[in-house]
């Protein structure tokens, strides 16, 4: 869920949500090419759950994103 309001609120609650996403750089190497000397896909080492885990971090990134630029470019204020 996206928290804050404010822009140094949004920025502040990015490092987790990068760690959240980005922690572990073995989680993108078995997402995009899985494990080769296994001959296993993304698809073999990922369930469901864990799929909708991952878009909903990715879906808050974007969210976060998109209201930080609206501050910083004014947007949306009359």
């Amino acid at each position: 869920m996206v928290t804050g309001k404010t822009l140094a609120e949004f920025a502040a609650h990015l490092p987790a949500l990068y760690l959240d996403i980005a922690l572990d750089g073995a989680v993108y190497l078995k997402t995009n090419y899985g494990v080769e000397d296994q001959n296993l896909t993304s698809w073999d080492l990922f369930d469901e759950a864990q799929a909708g885990q991952a878009l909903a971090l990715a879906e808050e990134a974007v969210t976060i994103a998109r209201r930080m630029m609206a501050q910083l470019t004014g947007e949306g204020q009359a």
